[in-house]
């Protein structure tokens, strides 16, 4: 009888473990063809309006079109044109030739992963003819043509590249093209530098867009599914909203959102239209641009999004989208477009946020302040995911019994174990499988926990993977009562001093960090302040400042000599003391950006803070995934990870507003334990770390009041 039975559980294994159970057939996407025309240099304030009239009064009230895309402050032209192309500036930043030393790259790129696909792009741009690869200036500007970057398409700078020549076209080509209808499925059209208003006026490129986009519109390629993209590569210089507009009869007609946007948001929507993979650079994490259409991007791919429109504008326009099903994901399950950003004051939390609202993977219900809405098809995908599971969960048990052990699965999300399949462990009873698992389930343990395959009981993370690795803690705010260093309770041994008294009622082995405030440089005031601490054995360093602003957009402007003038004072005078710095995060937190602000070679600071606080009321929880983002931005800076500082969250409430109309959270002490080890995935050791807040601000609840965190961090410390 038992050999009757086993054909039914394996019957059932088959069937769920085969494509025909696990496959989502994905309908192809209404859009076959993508014209992407790139305009020069001009803020979106400049352009509409009376100076374009063909934009204004023609292509708005037809299309749609972003009054919030930036391009994140990148400059010049190269890097955003690659960004287009590789969803970050890889190379080009200085707007250099591709046959310059380090001005080409080997890697991923979309037009790489089209022809893998088979899917054809071309390339059309004025003053070229032709006859070989733009790499340089003497036609095209080479700085516009952004696949001319990438090796593969070059094959190594070859000017005589037979595959870039026959990809890389003169503009008067498409023309013919269009009425032979053998045009590329992805077709990026650079006008020449008069045309795209670089130097140029605005009104002579409405000019020619006037002409240019009604020969598009009129082709079978246009009517046959086709898209028309309008962008500019970058701004004026302030990092104000570009222009974006999209024509198509599947764009939204006379419509207009203020969802932040940026180049990733275009190529991350490139890659669903044609349905290729892996989502490239920030594409990752980057909001998609479907809430400008009317149809889903593909049956698959895109946010899929009903935002409400943002009342404070970010710097910039990228923020990702997360959907977990399975419960296999931390929380949030989803995300949308942010609604704007805040800067706050002085070492306060400061962290640029997004709003985000979440869905239970386990129910249909989305949980946020505003109202979105999502394709019905992502419920569908959630809920066929956790049937498989409910009926793994029957068949498993029903092993169980016939053969009288315990069955466990590998991580059904995570990073595969060495072994792919189910395995038999000795017996301990009957196994529960929630097909909404926890994140610190047996099933999906948080990195650092241990699972006995015995019990299924999982043990929380040591205090050695609690964390990067570091002898010094450093938490800020309120350490002193009288002359008692107070944090020196739970091991913290950097404290936050801003007197000389302070500093020799230190307890011994405990260092000081001196709160400096200052952007000046080593003039007069600045050296007053700190010549009283020069020679002292027990600083460690000086905190210059938190958060530069090297823009002047949100405080004082921070220029990076004036640091580098402070940092090279202190370095000279008080041999042996650190200097440090909280950066400022210059887009969203969902996908953060350091670049063109402070690193080590422009400021010669010892140590950079990154203040990624993932717990919020936006978020229902805690998103630790914005730790990884961060520390991706901070190398891509040039800030190397042994002068990174992990700046972890250990405050909520209060009176402190971000940007999605919430508060900030603060961590329970499994999410503590969480975010440390999140920070120990991604950085193995640093000079020190940094506990934001030890005491309170704006009535917020903070570290010395919460016994349970401080018993976490007094082993953490140890």
């Amino acid at each position: 009888m038992k050999k009757k039975l086993l054909f039914i559980p394996f019957l059932l294994l088959t069937f769920l473990l085969s494509p025909l159970a696990t496959q989502h057939v994905n309908a192809a996407s209404p859009i076959k063809t993508v014209f992407i025309i790139l305009m020069e240099n001009h803020d979106w304030s400049a352009v509409k309006g009376s100076a374009a009239p063909y934009i204004t009064n023609t292509l708005l009230p037809m299309g749609a079109h972003a009054e919030n895309y930036r391009n994140g402050g990148v400059h010049p032209s190269a890097p955003n044109y690659v960004s287009l192309e590789a969803g970050s500036p890889v190379v080009g930043t200085s707007d250099c030739k591709p046959t310059d030393s380090g001005c080409s790259y080997n890697g991923p790129h979309l037009s790489k992963l089209l022809d893998a696909a088979g899917i054809p792009w071309k390339e059309y741009a004025e003053d070229t003819n032709g006859t070989s690869c733009i790499l340089d200036f003497s036609g095209a500007d080479v700085n516009h043509i952004p696949f001319s970057y990438f090796t593969d398409v070059t094959n190594n700078n070859n000017p005589n590249s037979s595959n870039c020549i026959s990809h890389e076209r003169p503009f008067s080509e498409l023309a013919t093209n269009l009425a032979n209808n053998t045009v590329a499925r992805y077709n990026f059209i650079t006008p020449n530098v008069n045309d795209d208003m670089h130097n140029g006026t605005v009104q002579q490129g409405d000019t020619w867009l006037s002409k240019e986009v009604p020969m598009i519109m009129n082709s079978s390629a246009y009517k046959n599914g086709g898209v028309i993209i309008i962008t500019w590569d970058e701004d004026g210089g302030a990092n104000n909203p570009i222009g974006f507009i999209v024509i198509s009869q599947f764009a939204k007609k006379n419509y207009s959102n203020t969802i932040a946007y940026s180049h990733a948001s275009t190529l991350r929507t490139m890659e669903e239209i044609f349905g290729v993979s892996p989502f490239l650079g920030n594409a990752a994490s980057a909001i998609d641009l479907s809430d400008l259409f009317t149809v889903t991007l593909t049956s698959s791919g895109g946010n899929n999004l009903t935002p409400t429109t943002a009342t404070n504008p970010a710097p910039t326009a990228i923020t990702p989208t997360l959907f977990c099903v399975g419960g296999n994901a931390q929380p949030p399950c989803a995300t949308i477009p942010p609604s704007g950003s805040v800067k706050t004051p002085t070492k306060v939390p400061s962290t640029t946020l997004t709003a985000a609202p979440t869905q239970n993977p386990c129910t249909s219900t989305i949980s946020t302040s505003s109202v979105h809405t999502f394709k019905s098809h992502k419920h569908v995908k959630g809920t066929i995911s956790n049937l498989i599971l409910l009926l793994l969960q029957f068949l498993l048990q029903l092993l169980q019994q016939l053969f009288g052990g315990t069955i466990t699965l590998p991580n059904p999300g995570g990073t595969p174990s060495p072994s792919s399949g189910p395995s038999i462990v000795p017996p301990s009873g009957t196994p529960s499988i929630n097909p909404c698992i926890s994140p610190t389930s047996s099933l999906n343990p948080s990195p650092g926990t241990s699972t006995n395959p015995s019990t299924g009981t999982t043990t929380p993370p040591t205090s050695s993977t609690l964390g990067p690795k570091t002898s010094l803690h450093y938490t800020a705010n309120g350490n002193f009562s009288g002359s008692t260093y107070a944090p020196g309770v739970a091991g913290f041994n950097l404290a936050d001093v801003g007197s000389i008294s302070e500093v020799n009622s230190l307890p011994a082995g405990a260092k000081g960090l001196v709160y400096v405030n200052s952007c000046n440089g080593a003039d007069s005031n600045f050296t007053s302040i700190i010549q009283p601490y020069v020679g002292n054995a027990k600083i460690f360093g000086f905190f210059l400042y938190d958060e530069p602003d090297p823009t002047g957009k949100y405080k004082t402007l921070c220029p990076a000599t004036n640091l580098k003038a402070e940092s090279d004072w202190i370095h000279k005078n008080d041999p042996g003391a650190k200097t440090f710095i909280v950066l400022m995060n210059m887009s969203s937190s969902k996908t953060p950006t350091y670049m063109n602000t402070y690193n080590p070679a422009n400021s010669d600071i010892d140590y950079f803070g990154i203040d990624a606080y993932p717990c919020r009321t936006d978020y229902n929880g805690c998103d630790f995934t914005i730790v990884n983002r961060n520390m991706t931005a901070v190398t891509a800076a040039g800030v190397p990870t042994a002068d990174v500082v992990p700046v972890y969250q250990t405050f909520g409430g209060g009176s402190w507003v971000d940007d999605g109309g919430g508060s900030y959270l603060m961590p329970s002490a499994s999410e503590e334990k969480q975010l440390l080890t999140t920070w120990a995935s991604v950085l193995s050791t640093s000079g020190f770390d940094y506990t934001y807040s030890w005491g309170s601000q704006k009535n917020d609840q903070s570290l010395a009041g919460d016994s349970a965190l401080k018993q976490i961090f007094a082993t953490h410390n140890k």
